[in-house]
């Protein structure tokens, strides 16, 4: 299955590369986007939808099994100057083998546009529209953290909610190069977890979890053709551990990288596709093919 997802992204590079060309295969005819990206794959720029520009986006992560989580959003800009979200990601914030679907808020303020010698600049915030909740009981610990299992663990049943506020910063480098860096302030609240084990005192309840955690996100994006883009973006995001032989709750983080491409089918539609890997897991087996569309318009 792994060789399959591999061949249907060399697929899709292959023939976008050919679309690309053969789009721009008349010198006299210049392709023109008519609307902003306000991401790279997931990480926030600092540029913004304009007044009145609508994005929809669809997609999915695939893997050995087929498609394991939905993702999307819907947005749209006012006055040039600020942007708001509905967004669904596929996140995992522990050391289980499993991903949840996080639908969020998401608002975003331009502070200063980008100029010849200083880089566009916006800060944001995100939150969960409802908490998510985790519970995992025996027969779902064994396959999803063997090792906690084999060390004692029989369940866990945790909410989570997670409050975001970034800084972000857009700068071209060069004609066809830009590169966007940012921080985020997470404010992490883990509610009622509860765990058992197997050992001595088996029941361990804590009423919550809160911490802020000040994290890291950047990328870049080049141009490989008239409509097509390479993508890579790096950050971290934080991961619920348990330290088993005590009932102790850990909070460490975890770096996620994204990387692929973003082509450009017409003056309205983007279609992006690349390869996901995620830290928490031991070996390359766990990178992931994603693969998502967008459609913009304008009411105006």
């Amino acid at each position: 299955m792994k060789r399959a997802l591999y061949g249907i992204l060399l697929s899709l590079l292959i023939s976008t590369e050919l679309f690309a060309q053969s789009g721009t295969s008349n010198k006299e005819a210049i392709f023109i986007f008519n609307y902003r990206v306000n991401r790279l794959f997931s990480i926030p720029t600092s540029r913004i939808y304009r007044s009145l520009d609508f994005g929809i986006t669809v997609g999915s992560n695939f893997n050995d099994s087929g498609i394991e989580n939905f993702s999307g959003s819907f947005g749209f800009g006012l006055f040039n100057l600020v942007e708001f979200q509905i967004i669904s990601n596929p996140v995992d914030y522990t050391n289980f083998k499993r991903r949840q679907n996080n639908l969020e808020l998401s608002a975003k303020l331009k502070l200063m546009s980008e100029k010849p010698f200083w880089p566009g600049i916006s800060i944001g915030g995100t939150t969960n529209i409802a908490q998510l909740r985790t519970r995992l009981n025996e027969s779902r610990l064994k396959l999803e953290n063997e090792k906690g299992y084999n060390l004692g663990l029989r369940s866990i049943d945790y909410n989570i909610r997670i409050n975001k506020f970034y800084l972000v910063m857009s700068k071209r480098l060069f004609s066809t190069v830009n590169l966007h860096l940012g921080i985020n302030l997470n404010q992490l609240n883990f509610n009622n977890i509860n765990t058992k084990y197997n050992f001595g005192k088996d029941n361990y309840s804590v009423n919550n979890l809160r911490k802020s955690v000040i994290e890291y996100f950047g990328g870049i994006d080049f141009v490989l053709n008239g409509r097509t883009k390479f993508l890579l973006e790096i950050f971290s995001g934080p991961l619920l551990d348990l330290d088993v032989s005590n009932g102790n709750i850990l909070l460490k983080q975890k770096t996620i990288v994204n990387a692929g491409m973003r082509t450009f089918i017409n003056g309205w539609f983007v279609v992006e596709y690349g390869l996901h890997f995620d830290d928490q897991y031991s070996n390359l087996e766990n990178i992931q093919l994603r693969v998502g569309l967008t459609a913009f318009w304008n009411i105006y």
